[in-house]
């Protein structure tokens, strides 16, 4: 693990554009490097707000950490643009008209 967490250090240290500092703030949560994965999320949406799987990883970090404000305000401001599309609301419909309902105990990060 730690060898797959110095190559994508090195290729975000090479391309800090890239947008691989998500799979590397997710290698940080599973290495238990809380503040590593908090600090690139936060440099990487920076660049790419749009990246709504980083926005999502962010929120749970501070859900995680008791920061319920802060991760409240990243869903509210997902929520916020994902409504403004058409398509959305069709979505969560057929979402939940057809999906099981997901079982958040078994979720880990």
């Amino acid at each position: 693990m730690q060898d797959k967490l110095k190559c994508y250090e090195e290729a975000l240290a090479l391309d800090p554009g890239s947008k691989l500092f998500f799979p590397l703030a997710k290698l940080y949560l599973d290495n238990e490097q809380i503040e590593k994965a908090e600090d690139v999320l936060k440099s990487g949406l920076e660049r790419y707000p749009e990246h709504l799987e980083a926005r999502l990883l962010l929120a749970n970090i501070y859900f995680l950490r008791g920061q319920e404000e802060e991760g409240e305000k990243i869903c509210i401001d997902m929520f916020s643009l994902l409504k403004k599309n058409i398509f959305f609301y069709s979505s969560f419909y057929i979402i939940f008209l057809y999906i099981k309902p997901i079982n958040i105990k078994t979720i880990h990060l």
